[in-house]
């Protein structure tokens, strides 16, 4: 092919999750080899930062902000891209997701503060921790931010929510789903290094009990925010063994304790989860410990 025949000259694609990362760069891939390309996502800022680098490039784009969870917003993107480009030829579904996890910032009863309630928030330490943890997160785009009920974790989470990079209006949604376990150093030891999943906890819930509720939740906010970057406060034991099994990462997880507040990078590529700067993997750029750990 030349530069004046490329391979995909009037043809028209449609690009999902298009405002970023994967998705744009699909987006000006095809636009380069010649397509005309609609670029859909959520995020109108983000598509059309996308549409601008095609078109200074030479290409042709246009945003058409979308919601593909949603079938009634994916039957309007195919009628806004097909009435401003022509008859669709390609769709690329870009399903990744990449989800910053971390545990809540330090509580009360963490502290051992007098008087804490079982449902405490958090001390002047955890508060700074959380605004620390939304500096870490500033050049992030998050479009959401997801927390368990608990109070120290809605007030972790509403700290992260002025984060600079985040939408305006940025949404924290609490989830049932991603509260605590209530399992003890062994019993958490056991469900992680030696794998055994039906030991209870002190609530009666056993370790497969915990593990589909949690990767449940996970795998829901996922399906529902394709191609965006969200943020995920919760527990250090609930997330310990989840993680651990929806990762594949084993008993290597199993060491020093989550730290409060500092997060952690874990990915969707639309089959599989992997958590990039996990264990024997290095290249940590938020400093995160190697391991995760016992309980809160």
């Amino acid at each position: 092919m030349t530069a004046s025949n490329p391979p995909l000259a009037g043809q028209v694609a449609v690009v999902t999750g298009g405002g970023r990362g994967i998705g744009r760069a699909t987006a000006k891939a095809l636009a380069a080899d010649g397509a005309a390309v609609a670029v859909a996502a959520r995020t109108a800022e983000q598509l059309r930062e996308t549409v601008l680098e095609i078109e200074s490039a030479g290409g042709r784009a246009v945003a058409v902000p979308a919601d593909v969870t949603d079938p009634a917003s994916v039957a309007r993107l195919v009628e806004g891209a097909e009435r401003r480009l022509g008859p669709l030829d390609l769709w690329v579904n870009n399903a990744g997701v990449r989800v910053w996890c971390l545990r809540h910032a330090e509580s009360e009863a963490n502290a051992q503060v007098p008087g804490a309630a079982e449902d405490c928030g958090l001390t002047e330490l955890g508060r700074r921790q959380a605004i620390a943890a939304a500096q870490l997160l500033a050049a992030e785009p998050l479009t959401r931010i997801f927390c368990s009920t608990a109070l120290r974790a809605r007030q972790t989470a509403e700290g992260l929510a002025p984060a600079p990079a985040a939408a305006p209006g940025l949404p924290v949604v609490a989830m049932p789903e991603l509260v605590e376990v209530d399992a003890s150093a062994d019993v958490l030891r056991t469900w992680v290094v030696e794998q055994d999943l039906s030991q209870c906890a002190a609530d009666g819930e056993t370790g497969h009990q915990v593990v589909a509720r949690v990767t449940a939740a996970i795998q829901q906010i996922a399906d529902a925010h394709p191609g965006e970057t969200v943020a995920v406060v919760g527990h250090v034991a609930s997330l310990t063994v989840a993680l651990a099994r929806c990762c594949a990462l084993g008993a290597t997880v199993w060491g020093t304790p989550l730290a409060h507040a500092r997060p952690f990078l874990v990915e969707w590529d639309g089959q599989t989860w992997r958590c990039p700067a996990g264990p024997g993997e290095g290249g940590q750029p938020l400093g995160i410990p190697s391991t995760f750990g016992a309980p809160d």
